[in-house]
């Protein structure tokens, strides 16, 4: 099979259109009772909306601050005879990734929640949810300042980079060096994986509930868009890199 790639990719193809098939044909006949349990789910969040999203990213957001906080006070804290220890147990433990894991969901649950503020068309809730995501926001801001300052403060060779900057990332990938660079392009490349299956699982997804409950052409542009955004970019920055 691993010489013959088109015999397998249409084997693929061909099993996974029998199995939507399928479970299409299996679920035509529950289809009033899932469009029913969609709505009333979508009733259920938009009266829920504003407390679901002060709660979630409320309890996201202050655990980032908290945990945020508490490193700055062990830096601040360090003196001459345990920093350079100290530094190296910071930097050789996943903590500050975890804590920017939970900042980066905050965030983006941020943007989902304003957004579906929007679809209900609710403006109280849409004043709340506004004002929830710019307090919030403004805290996950500080978190992400804060890590970059205290890798500034261990590693003197990131002084001159500028969180607030909009060339930050450049600024940041010119002051690392050839490991780091090494280490960052391996992520960012899993993650172009990751994102270019996350797009077909999407589309999927979207095409799967449109036979249920319409979803209109909107969906369906925006993965093409940001599908042909996040591919073209990675094109033209290989080509770059080749010339």
């Amino acid at each position: 099979m691993k010489k013959y790639p088109a015999i397998k990719f249409i084997l693929i193809t061909v099993v996974s259109g029998i199995c939507g098939a399928v479970l299409s044909f299996l679920l035509s006949f529950q289809q009033a009772a899932l469009v029913s349990a969609i709505q009333s789910l979508s009733r259920m969040l938009g009266s829920a909306l504003p407390a679901l999203h002060l709660s979630v990213c409320l309890f996201l957001s202050g655990m980032s601050v908290f945990f945020t906080s508490k490193l700055r006070r062990q830096i601040a804290r360090s003196n001459p005879q345990n920093q350079e220890e100290l530094f190296e147990q910071i930097e050789s433990n996943d903590h500050c990734t975890e804590i920017l894991t939970i900042n980066t969901l905050s965030v983006i649950l941020n943007f989902f929640f304003l957004g579906v503020s929007f679809v209900y068309k609710n403006p109280q809730h849409i004043l709340i949810s506004a004002a929830a995501a710019l307090l919030f926001l403004t805290l996950n801001t500080w978190v992400e300042v804060s890590h970059v300052n205290m890798v500034k403060r261990m590693n003197p060779r990131f002084e001159k980079v500028d969180p607030l900057s909009l060339r930050f990332s450049s600024q940041w990938e010119s002051q690392c060096d050839e490991a780091q660079k090494l280490g960052m392009y391996r992520a960012a490349f899993r993650s172009f994986r990751i994102s270019q299956l996350g797009f077909l699982g999407a589309f999927a997804v979207c095409a799967f509930t449109e036979l249920f409950y319409p979803l209109g052409l909107m969906p369906f542009l925006l993965i093409a868009v940001f599908w042909g955004l996040h591919s073209l970019s990675f094109l033209f920055a290989c080509k770059k890199e080749k010339v």
